[in-house]
């Protein structure tokens, strides 16, 4: 009886695939669609926050720890095709007048973080 109830219980979880985390690196399957896409980024910590499709490609914006992901995806196989990520803050230098300044902000909002001012 033990091995009766076991049995279907794991092959259950084994089948939840939208479940399952997954990384959007290159090659990796997120889907075709964007509930499929929205759920495997969601299972590990990514918040997307755009999905667009053109043609054969699908484009979406996630967000995961403070970090920007900019996700290509093949709409046919479902397969990363590129993915950059935008740093947590950015760092901008300018001078005006002789005076260098430094900015630091939040590339996912556009929130200044910091002004600096150099020499």
């Amino acid at each position: 009886m033990y091995h009766n109830v076991i049995l279907p219980a794991v092959i259950s979880v084994l089948l939840a695939a939208p479940a399952v985390a997954i990384e959007p690196t290159l090659g990796a399957r997120l889907g075709t669609s964007m509930v499929d896409i929205s759920a495997a980024l969601s299972a590990d910590g990514y918040e997307m926050t755009s999905f667009a499709q053109a043609g054969e490609r699908i484009e979406i914006q996630a967000v995961k720890g403070g970090a920007r992901h900019e996700v290509s995806i093949d709409a046919r196989s479902g397969e990363v095709v590129n993915h950059a990520r935008t740093p947590r803050q950015m760092d901008v230098y300018a001078s005006k007048n002789g005076h260098r300044w430094q900015l630091n902000f939040d590339p996912r909002t556009g929130n200044i973080l910091r002004i600096k001012a150099g020499d």
